[in-house]
């Protein structure tokens, strides 16, 4: 995965996840990315789906929190165009972010790098707007 930062859209996998999410012209994307997460189980979560998932949820939020997380120039004209996404799929959203604090790979390679707080601290905007 290239990353270079900790925010919510500062990776690859996030990037790919806006531009389908931004192509679909629908929901459908970030349900998916959410159902990834959460079909899951117990077993390990691996790092690509946690950051689309992310991504997903920091869409949702800037959706319903009007415009309150920063996006990329060139993606705000298309999740612009989203409807407001229905009230499931918030809850997907929080569970999904749970899910991935409590265990999963790209938890673990932020602790690894002794930045996990610092990861944690990107989430909370994305949670308190969810």
């Amino acid at each position: 995965m290239g990353a270079w930062g900790s925010g919510p859209f500062d990776n690859d996998d996030a990037g790919d996840l806006v531009c389908e999410l931004i192509d679909a012209n629908d929901w459908s994307v970030a349900e998916a990315a959410f159902d990834a997460v959460l079909g899951v189980g117990d077993d390990y979560l691996e790092a690509p789906e946690s950051s689309a998932a992310i991504a997903a949820a920091a869409v949702l939020a800037h959706k319903v929190g009007n415009g309150g997380l920063a996006l990329h120039p060139d993606d705000a004209a298309g999740i612009a165009a989203l409807i407001v996404p229905p009230a499931p799929l918030l809850t997907k959203a929080r569970d999904a972010l749970a899910r991935i604090k409590k265990q999963s790979e790209l938890a673990d390679l932020w602790e690894q790098a002794n930045a996990k707080d610092e990861w944690l601290a990107t989430l909370e905007p994305i949670e308190k707007t969810l």
